[in-house]
């Protein structure tokens, strides 16, 4: 899989993941992400706020689901039965432990969040956010749905 063409369309058009982990019990678990950001080959982060219950995950291991937000990806599939590159994707993963922010980091989160950040909303949501997690890619599979992904590629 060509890693690059991979970051770049899962840093462009998928705002929001979802972390699914097994709790030490075995329990399934769900935590949605929206920092989440894909750098070096085979490497990513995100900033840690609200999901404590990530240190519950087994050996670290979790699988990352994210899905293509672009309309127009979804309307050219609808209209013509088919979509040329999957829909989103399913990281198979291993988180590293919790750790400050480095100046980089930060400087992406305020860049991304621009727009947002002087309402109360976002300051509510985002006012802390200086602890990130560096998840360590395992594996990457493309989400399939049936005939309309046959032929969809990255």
């Amino acid at each position: 899989m060509d890693w690059d063409r991979l970051r770049r369309f899962a840093n462009s058009w998928i705002p929001f993941y979802v972390v699914c982990f097994a709790d030490s019990e075995g329990n399934p678990h769900a935590v949605p992400i929206g920092s989440l950001r894909w750098n070096r080959r085979g490497h990513g982060f995100f900033f840690q706020v609200f999901a404590r219950r990530l240190d519950e995950a087994r050996d670290g291991r979790v699988c990352i689901v994210g899905l293509d937000a672009n309309p127009w990806h979804w309307a050219r599939a609808f209209l013509t039965g088919a979509f040329r590159q999957p829909p989103g994707l399913r990281v198979h993963a291993r988180l590293g432990p919790v750790r400050p922010a480095s100046k980089a980091e930060l400087d992406w989160w305020r860049r991304r969040t621009l727009l947002l950040r002087p309402f109360r909303g976002a300051r509510l949501l985002w006012g802390d956010m200086r602890r990130v997690r560096d998840i360590e890619v395992l594996a990457v599979d493309p989400l399939r749905i049936g005939a309309m992904t046959r032929g969809a590629r990255y």
